[in-house]
């Protein structure tokens, strides 16, 4: 039976052109009544075929990167936005660690701007020396030389991300101790194209650690003072042990416990249950070692301590 030339364009287009083999339309040439094709309209009519079909499939290309670009555009408007408002200083790089971007927030805690920042290197705001002893200390756990921005990146080579302690120098010359998360900027095939790093300051945490410090060594020294008071062990020894304790929590050389008397007209004076030696010569040693059991009594208010006593203000 014969095919109409209908026909045979429907199969070359279905077979031949559909990059899916899949019909998705019909080329035709239509007459009033049958013909036979010769093979070299068949071939005519396939390679026009495969023509339109070109069309067809550029043109639906170049919408999906149109709308591809116009996804592109949203994610890197939303993602410039996010970076820009964050509250954590975003620093990113190349693979060679040259800056390429410098967030508001690493503005306000470094102090440089970003156009004095970009091109350079992370080392322009880090402590040299602290670089250089994470370097020996990394290049002694991987066993090979490690310096520069490699520091920083090294650990990258084990893991997607890396979180460690550093120090910023602020361009005021002011040092700031930041938690620094470094992981890997990746294309959307996987290949490495740059590094991020994300900081956080630490100077309120610290500051808070330290109080916490703080007040569980004062605390801890006046348990000690109370259980040695309870136990019934003598005064003298009490306030010794109590200003050893002082002088090593304060990290001072000198130091004494008092208490404020008055005398008879009402005036203030000193009286030394525990004091160092401050002795400077043969006389004041021969004093200090009179006077250190009884205690001493200072009566010159003309004194930084006097000063403390009159007015009741630390000085």
């Amino acid at each position: 039976k014969q095919k109409t030339a209908y026909e045979m364009c429907g199969r070359a287009w279905s077979s031949d052109v559909c990059s899916s083999d899949l019909n998705v339309g019909t080329l035709c040439v239509i007459d009033r009544k049958p013909r036979h094709l010769s093979e070299s309209q068949r071939d005519a009519l396939r390679a026009l075929g495969r023509q339109i079909m070109r069309i067809v499939e550029l043109r639906q290309s170049n919408h999906n990167q149109l709308q591809l670009r116009r996804e592109l555009a949203a994610k890197t408007v939303l993602n410039n936005t996010i970076v820009a408002h964050a509250g954590t200083a975003i620093i990113s790089s190349n693979l060679e660690g040259i800056i390429a971007s410098f967030n508001p927030a690493a503005e306000k805690l470094l102090g440089y701007s970003s156009e004095e920042m970009i091109g350079k290197t992370p080392q322009a705001f880090h402590d040299p020396s602290e670089v250089q002893r994470v370097a020996e200390e990394l290049s002694k756990r991987y066993g090979e030389p490690i310096s520069g921005f490699e520091t920083f990146i090294r650990p990258l080579k084990e893991q997607e991300s890396h979180t460690s302690e550093w120090t910023y120098i602020c361009k005021d010359g002011t040092r700031t101790p930041i938690m620094l998360t470094v992981s890997t900027l990746r294309d959307e095939k996987g290949i490495p194209f740059g590094y991020l790093g994300v900081a956080r300051d630490l100077t309120a945490t610290k500051a808070r650690n330290h109080q916490l410090e703080v007040a569980a060594k004062v605390s801890a020294i006046i348990h000690q003072s109370q259980q040695a008071f309870i136990a019934g062990v003598p005064s003298k020894s009490i306030f010794d042990e109590l200003l050893g304790a002082l002088l090593a929590f304060t990290g001072s050389e000198y130091g004494f416990i008092g208490e404020v008397l008055t005398e008879k007209d009402g005036s203030p004076y000193l009286k030394t249950h525990a004091i160092t030696n401050i002795a400077w010569n043969k006389e004041t040693q021969k004093l200090y070692e009179e006077n250190k059991e009884k205690g001493f009594e200072f009566k010159n208010l003309k004194t930084l301590f006097g000063a403390a006593m009159t007015t009741g203000e630390p000085v």
